[in-house]
């Protein structure tokens, strides 16, 4: 009996709609109820690098992406890193009732595609929270993918459409594409699309430092391609500081630009902004609706052989997400919300030693809210990893 290890990544994908209300004649209300309390890190006289981890903060329990701060603070020569598999792989939403500062970083970039090798098994490049992987480049074991998302790159050594997608409200929230991966033997891997976020606060947001999504860079050798920048979006009655705000690609030279977006009554931002961007001094009530738990499309592996995925999968080859002992064929079972009844998921498998599988789910069934599909598949010994991914019009 041979031991077959799975580990799954969670590949959200949003439904371009976006919704409007008006609320006049009151202060402004970005939804936060402050239940997470305050966001801050402690300051560091020398560069410092974090993990934003909600487990391990003891937050967003429910899963939502959804974060009700008092206040968000990051310091000088602090870095926040915001990694897909902590968060559930899909946009996230930092809401405060008080001031959000930003003097550090915050970092929601796409990270870099493979190294080109002929003999190692590879596997796509890991997105901001809210974007797309990036596509494998090809070797002797594995052929060339594209990368995925609106417009993900094709399995060469370009990068894509280079066309902005989404809507210029930014909602939903939209992370970037992931480039394709080189097709040649050996090239490299594509870089992954950057993340998407949004930044709102009751009083005011200060962006000193740097808010950056950008996409991943090719890695390293011939081939692969840039991801494509994600999404920032940042609502506050006043919004000012001197610093950085890039949804454009890993460097300045590609033009793989994401949407940028602040919204205020009062926009005194003086530093620079890389992306397709719009700036709106408003009543915000107009053009802001503050996020609702639950109503983000979502699409998820939730078991594998009978055995339970944990609801915020990391997707490791160094620990499984799931671990079973079966020489047969295996079934995924898939869950979905918020994406029509009828719609056929698509599961990537990358294996550890074997080649790259793309399987088809049957077609959804029960609810918009609610429902299931099934994948089978045959994995060989060892690690796989995967992403399911749907798309629908």
């Amino acid at each position: 009996m041979s031991i077959r290890h799975a580990s799954f990544g969670l590949l959200s994908l949003s439904l371009l709609a976006f919704p409007l209300s008006v609320m006049g004649g009151a202060p402004f209300d970005c939804g936060s109820d402050g239940s997470d309390g305050a966001l801050s890190f402690p300051p560091s006289g020398s560069p410092t690098t974090v993990i934003f981890d909600p487990a391990g903060l003891g937050i967003d329990s429910d899963g939502d992406g959804i974060y009700h701060f008092t206040t968000i603070t990051i310091p000088l020569n602090v870095t926040v890193q915001v990694r897909a598999p902590y968060v559930g792989w899909q946009p996230i939403h930092w809401l405060a009732t008080g001031n959000i500062e930003i003097a550090g970083v915050l970092d929601l970039d796409g990270d870099a595609g493979h190294a080109a090798h002929s003999t190692i098994f590879h596997t796509p490049s890991i997105p901001g929270p809210g974007g797309y992987p990036g596509g494998i480049g090809q070797s002797q074991h594995q052929t060339a993918t594209a990368g995925l998302g609106p417009q993900g790159g094709a399995a060469n050594s370009s990068s894509g459409a280079h066309q902005t997608y989404g809507n210029l409200f930014l909602q939903p929230l939209t992370g970037g594409s992931g480039a394709g991966g080189g097709f040649v033997n050996p090239q490299a891997g594509g870089g992954a699309g950057g993340g998407a976020i949004l930044l709102a606060s009751n009083t005011s947001a200060n962006i000193a430092g740097t808010v950056r999504a950008r996409g991943g860079a090719p890695g390293a050798g011939n081939g692969g391609g840039f991801g494509a920048g994600g999404g920032i979006r940042i609502v506050a009655p006043t919004i000012s500081g001197g610093g950085s705000i890039n949804a454009g690609a890993a460097v300045a030279s590609s033009p793989l630009y994401g949407r940028v977006r602040l919204e205020s009554f009062a926009d005194t931002f003086t530093g620079g902004i890389t992306g397709l961007q719009i700036r709106r001094t408003t009543l915000l009530a107009d053009t802001y609706t503050p996020p609702v738990s639950g109503s983000n499309p979502r699409v998820r592996v939730a078991t594998v052989d009978g055995v339970a995925v944990p609801s915020t999968p990391f997707g490791s080859f160094e620990m499984p997400d799931v671990e079973i002992d079966d020489g047969g064929t295996i079934t995924f079972v898939i869950e979905a919300s918020n994406i029509p009844v009828g719609t056929v998921v698509k599961l990537w498998l990358f294996g550890e030693t074997s080649m790259t599988q793309t399987i088809d789910s049957t077609a959804t069934i029960g609810t918009f809210e609610n429902s299931t599909a099934t994948a089978t598949a045959t994995l060989q010994q060892g690690f796989t990893r995967g992403f399911p991914y749907a798309t629908w019009n």
